[in-house]
């Protein structure tokens, strides 16, 4: 004979997925935003240090 558990068994052990509050998504999209930002200033700031070296060496 095979034992069933009882539903009030498996509804305490299973957790409640945590709700997201809005802001914390906000929080996460614009700290995203920014750091991808910030990467492709650094990625355009080194482009351009490389532009004005082969610049320089051009009008030598």
């Amino acid at each position: 004979m095979r034992a069933e558990r009882d539903q009030d068994d498996t509804v305490r052990t299973q957790k409640r997925p945590e709700r997201r509050l809005a802001y914390e998504i906000a929080i996460g999209i614009i700290i995203g935003g920014m750091t991808l930002a910030t990467i492709q200033a650094l990625i355009a700031m080194v482009a351009w240090q490389i532009y004005l070296h082969d610049l320089k060496v051009i009008l030598r």
